[in-house]
């Protein structure tokens, strides 16, 4: 009888300390939880005034803002999601697909693989005729394009799809622009179709199983590949190249090859069987000057830029979405929209990279190719760019204006050049304006 008391007892103990413990947390934060990986918005505790109060939105805001500072809250979140997983085959992430034997994808490179996304083949045969006149005039000022097709990962492991998500496949994106740049003059490399013609040949897995972008082993790879083409395009500068030294056998994924798996915010890791990891260092060009580049990419193009950006980027700028432009952004949130004087920036550079995997070929370049296409190609570019030199003149003519513009150059960081067009851009647009 006592030993069944003492067992009730142990039980409500439990339970009562189960529902006390996440007060006890919040009351006092004595374990340092991991926090959540992902994407939130943090929620301010608000602040008590009597028209919220009376209106019921202090109620909710402090229920909101409660429910995401509970102590302990990320090992709970955790433990629900693991459970999800185990027994539902569930991710609480947004827009994640659990495939066969676990591996993991994002929604919408499946449905580019199908073709659900395509645009159609006048806007494809439209974006590639703007590209073409771009890049010929870039051409003619010392800049080369170069496209690349970075791989999905869908498209390279289709036997995974849940069998729910299988059905028959369109003509999709990739397959009208692969199709148009087989008949135009523009350089391209198509990393899709080469990691295809490589899947099952080589001795470490191209794509990870929790990860949504090409494996590290496979990014490596497709680097050194594209810093070489990039040599070939230029004759008078060059880029170092890659020389791998080894690579480590790790039976569990690192860094961005189980991003997918990170977002999922689970309690225990998915399996990721054995991968590689390329050891590597620089070989140094011998050329009088080292190629700047211009990158305008999607999230394919982080991993490279992060660890090769110094040394094998020559710190050129990238462009990430054609939005924020980096390394500006590091210091201060930089925006591409903001660019009174795009055809300028890019031509600072000597060879222009656009690259973007299948999942994001509906919104190819974004408006990078058409915005450059209208400065080139609209009407009165003579007349514009004689007014810009006309205000410059008259900025050097005024000694008060000029040394003004000095003091901003040095403010900014940037050369004097560029303050000068930057200022007599912005004076003309003013002038129209009036």
């Amino acid at each position: 009888m006592d030993k069944a008391k003492n067992i009730k007892r142990l039980l409500f103990g439990g339970i009562l300390l189960a529902i006390s413990a996440p007060v006890l947390l919040t009351l006092f934060p004595v374990i340092d939880f991991h926090p959540l990986e992902g994407s939130f918005e943090e929620k301010e505790k608000p602040e008590l005034n009597f028209n919220d109060l009376y209106s019921g939105k202090y109620q909710k805001k402090m229920e909101e803002y409660l429910n995401d500072n509970t102590g302990g809250r990320p090992y709970m979140v955790r433990i629900n999601n693991q459970w999800d997983f185990w027994l539902f085959n569930k991710a609480n992430a947004n827009a994640v697909v659990i495939g066969k034997d676990n591996y993991l994808y994002e929604k919408s490179y499946i449905d580019a693989y199908y073709g659900d996304d395509f645009i159609g083949d006048d806007l494809v045969r439209e974006k590639m005729q703007k590209l073409a006149q771009v890049r010929d005039t870039l051409n003619r000022r010392g800049v080369e394009v170069l496209v690349v097709f970075a791989p999905g990962k869908a498209s390279f492991f289709p036997e995974y799809f849940p069998d729910y998500l299988k059905r028959s496949k369109k003509r999709s994106n990739y397959d009208a622009y692969r199709e148009a740049f087989e008949q135009c003059e523009v350089p391209f490399i198509d990393f899709r179709d080469w990691f295809e013609e490589k899947k099952g040949t080589l001795e470490y897995p191209l794509f990870p199983k929790g990860g949504v972008h090409w494996s590290s082993y496979g990014e490596v790879l497709a680097a050194d590949s594209l810093l070489r083409f990039m040599n070939e395009l230029t004759t008078e500068s060059q880029l170092n190249t890659i020389q791998i030294q080894g690579i480590k056998r790790k039976n569990r994924a690192y860094d961005r090859d189980e991003d997918i798996e990170e977002s999922m915010n689970l309690l225990f890791n998915i399996d990721d069987g054995e991968l590689g990891y390329p050891q590597y260092v620089p070989v140094k060009h011998s050329a009088e000057r080292t190629t700047r580049v211009l990158t305008i990419a999607d999230s394919y193009f982080w991993g490279i830029y992060n660890w090769g950006r110094k040394s094998y980027l020559n710190d050129g700028p990238f462009w990430y979405y054609n939005r924020e432009m980096y390394p500006e952004t590091y210091t201060k949130q930089t925006f591409v929209q903001d660019l009174v004087d795009l055809s300028y920036e890019v031509e600072k550079n000597d060879l222009v990279l656009i690259m973007f995997t299948d999942a994001n070929l509906k919104d190819f370049a974004y408006d990078f190719i058409d915005r450059l296409h209208d400065e080139y190609c609209s009407n009165g570019r003579e007349e514009r760019e004689k007014r810009i030199a006309q205000i410059i003149e008259a900025i050097y003519n005024t000694p008060q204006w000029l040394e003004s513009i000095k003091k901003q150059a040095k403010q900014e960081g940037i050369p004097l050049e560029d303050a000068l067009r930057k200022n007599a851009v912005y004076t003309m647009i003013q002038e129209k304006k009036r």
